[in-house]
């Protein structure tokens, strides 16, 4: 029984651990998904401006 008391408190503490790594990098990635779509939406939005300028003859006067 002992045993199993000192594995349960060794995977707490590796639990612990492995949180205190993988929490912050989740973070910046959870943060980097909503930049992505961003970028992705303002990249969208440039490719249809082009677009539209190459179908212009000249500048504006």
């Amino acid at each position: 029984m002992e045993r199993a008391s000192v594995i349960g408190g060794t995977m707490v503490s590796l639990m612990l651990k492995l949180s205190s790594i993988a929490g912050p990098r989740y973070s910046l990635m959870a943060g980097a998904r909503s930049d992505v779509i961003f970028l992705g939406a303002e990249l969208e939005s440039m490719h249809a401006f082009l677009e539209k300028l190459s179908g212009v003859d000249g500048p504006d006067p």
